[in-house]
C-alpha cells in the first residue's frame, strides 16, 4: 500500500508543472469571423464592433475569471 502512495505522490508531482503552465495564460482569445470586405462588409464591421464593446466593457468590469478578453478576427470577404 505504501508504495501505491509513493507512487501516485510522484505523478501527481510531476504533473505539477503542467497543470501550472496551462492556468498561467493571462488573457482568453475569442476568434471570430466576419465579412468585412465585400457585399456584407457594413454588417459585418457592425458585427465585430458589438463583439469588440462586449470584449471592452467585460474587461472594464474586471475580466472574465480574472483574465483579460482578446477578440482575433478573420476577414470572410462576404
Amino acid at each position: 500500500m505504501k508504495r501505491w502512495t509513493l507512487f501516485i505522490t510522484l505523478a501527481a508531482l510531476l504533473c505539477l508543472p503542467l497543470v501550472q503552465a496551462d492556468t498561467g495564460a493571462n488573457e482568453i482569445t475569442v476568434g471570430v469571423t466576419a465579412s468585412l470586405s465585400g457585399k456584407y462588409a457594413e454588417l459585418g464591421q457592425e458585427q465585430l464592433n458589438g463583439m469588440q464593446m462586449w470584449a471592452d466593457d467585460l474587461n472594464a468590469r474586471g475580466a472574465l475569471l480574472a483574465r483579460k478578453v482578446r477578440i482575433v478576427y478573420y476577414d470572410d470577404q462576404s
